[in-house]
């Protein structure tokens, strides 16, 4: 298993390029290394170590370099893409498990593109949201989802598809190395953010005197920061301060609804797959021709959710009847099946469920009890002996957590997977 490192680039090794590029426009410009120097007002020396590709600039280097040879639009991102370098491969979590990634959209290695289907509209979504901000300003897009449903996946997809927008670099934090266990407690995680940006920032001072430099910065760098399953809100806001200028892709299990109200943000409720994309990614984990009933009891078992699919998928062909007997939902939600206690889906689910109040997992265990048929607030209300006013409030807490969705006309439903997991609760 790879570790993955606090703000791994997802840009390119390039280094030889951007210094051939270099010489080439600062020949265009006539200019000498030393009249650049003279300019740009960079070191005599960097700029020699630039064009012999001894060394990673800056991105404040490359800006005034840039500005110096009168670059065009299209010829300072190609700069920028080139010069922004920090490492050529990143490690992405995807579900539990860490995953080399290179950056190149044509050499996405074969593992990724076995782990991803379909995806169009909600890549799309995000294209629009990143749309929508203002030239120059940042963004902050959320792609929340219950455990499992493919969030991390789509946010780096994206990235991958999009990097050449963002000349100042894209950065992966994942949240636990971040934010690690505890509540939201201190500077830390911007400091570490900061730095790990290229940004040289201290821990002492106070948090206005640390940010004032790390703001002028950042500010017009087109840089995108993926922030990895964020477990709230207020994690959002510990760092906001600091890089609010950048491009912000987060990835929640919780929904995000109050900086869409206080910061305009963006938000997109990740789906699970369509029917068509659920077979696909069975006979992708290797249930293909020779399986077929088998395949499709587990796509319909699964309901499209993307981790039961794999996991259901590759337990399967080790114990194909027990799949062909059980109630699937209940046996991908078994860890002991994959040999990997504590990581599992029922173990991602358990996490958000512990966060839950008293009254709203009582109703969770409720609904799973009623048989998981959708409900409108005055069913829970009567089904359930509370005010409707309370019933209200908790359906809204579990919405929050993607553990139930609103279907429309005030109606209330849960996912086949997430009622799954619920009745695991009920029976124990």
């Amino acid at each position: 298993m790879f570790e993955t490192p606090l703000g791994a680039s997802l840009l390119p090794e390039t280094n030889g390029q951007a210094a051939l590029l270099l010489r080439h426009f600062r020949s265009r410009a006539g200019l000498t290394q030393e009249e650049l120097a003279d300019v740009s007002g960079i070191s005599v020396r960097c700029i020699r170590d630039l064009e012999r590709g001894k060394t990673r600039p800056r991105p404040s280097t490359l800006r005034k370099i840039a500005d110096s040879l009168s670059l065009d639009e299209q010829e300072q991102r190609e700069f920028f893409i080139k010069g922004m370098n920090h490492l050529p491969k990143l490690p992405v979590r995807l579900g539990e498990v860490n995953m080399p990634m290179n950056a190149e959209p044509a050499e996405i290695s074969s593992l990724e593109s076995r782990s991803f289907i379909g995806r169009k509209v909600e890549l799309e979504a995000v294209s629009r949201a990143f749309q929508r901000g203002a030239a120059g300003d940042g963004n902050l897009i959320f792609l929340v989802g219950m455990p499992g449903v493919g969030k991390t996946a789509l946010a780096v997809r994206w990235a991958l598809e999009n990097y050449e927008r963002f000349p100042g670099g894209v950065y992966f934090f994942d949240s636990p190395t971040a934010w690690g266990p505890g509540p939201v407690e201190g500077e830390r995680p911007l400091v570490l953010m900061l730095r790990a940006l290229g940004i040289p920032v201290g821990g002492d001072e106070g948090c206005s005197a640390m940010l004032a430099a790390p703001r002028e910065e950042l500010r017009g760098r087109r840089t995108l920061v993926i922030l990895d399953d964020v477990p709230s809100a207020a994690h959002v806001r510990s760092v906001l301060s600091g890089i609010s200028s950048l491009t912000l892709l987060v990835t929640s299990r919780r929904r995000m609804d109050g900086l869409v109200a206080t910061h305009g943000a963006s938000q997109i409720v990740a789906p699970v797959l369509q029917d068509g994309e659920a077979a696909q990614l069975v006979a992708m984990m290797g249930l293909g021709e020779g399986h077929g009933d088998l395949a499709e009891r587990i796509s319909q078992g699964c309901a499209g959710h993307p981790l039961a699919l794999r996991i259901a998928s590759v337990a399967s062909l080790q114990y194909p009847e027990l799949f062909r007997r059980g109630d699937i939902g209940k046996i991908v939600m078994r860890d002991d099946v994959m040999g990997d206690e504590g990581y599992g889906l029922r173990s991602r689910f358990q996490h958000e469920y512990r966060k839950l109040p008293a009254e709203a997992a009582k109703l969770f265990r409720y609904l799973a009890a009623n048989g998981g048929r959708p409900l409108t607030v005055d069913e829970a209300s009567a089904g359930f002996g509370v005010s409707e006013s309370e019933a209200a409030q908790n359906l809204s807490v579990l919405c929050s957590y993607n553990f139930v969705q609103r279907t429309g006309h005030g109606v209330y439903e849960s996912h086949r997977i997430a009622r799954a997991f619920a009745q695991t609760l009920v029976a124990t």
